[in-house]
């Protein structure tokens, strides 16, 4: 899957060369912390890898704030009130933390 970025040129999509793949972030950064290769990973869940200097920002002229925030869930004609309360929660949240909206 190419890695989407904003430089001044526009939207560059990379087809970067993959060397393991992931199933969840935190297995990501694991692997890339410990130097099997490099990854696009959200500043957020790496804050103390970059403020000790273990992981360095290689592209920092790139910008990948515009990748999506994803939630998934079945479609229904009545979805369940607690369902579409953590969803309109996890929406103002993801606001909040991201500067988004």
């Amino acid at each position: 899957m190419p890695w989407e970025v904003r430089g001044e040129g526009g939207t560059l999509f990379l087809d970067v060369p993959c060397v393991a793949t992931f199933n969840t972030i935190e297995s990501e950064v694991a692997a890339v912390s410990r130097g099997i290769g490099i990854g696009q990973l959200a500043a957020y869940m790496i804050d103390d890898e970059l403020a000790s200097g273990k992981l360095v920002h290689l592209l920092p002229e790139l910008d990948t704030r515009s990748a999506g925030i994803y939630m998934y869930y079945p479609q229904r004609t009545r979805m369940p009130s607690r369902v579409r309360l953590f969803i309109d929660y996890a929406f103002e949240a993801a606001k909040a933390r991201f500067g988004l909206g």
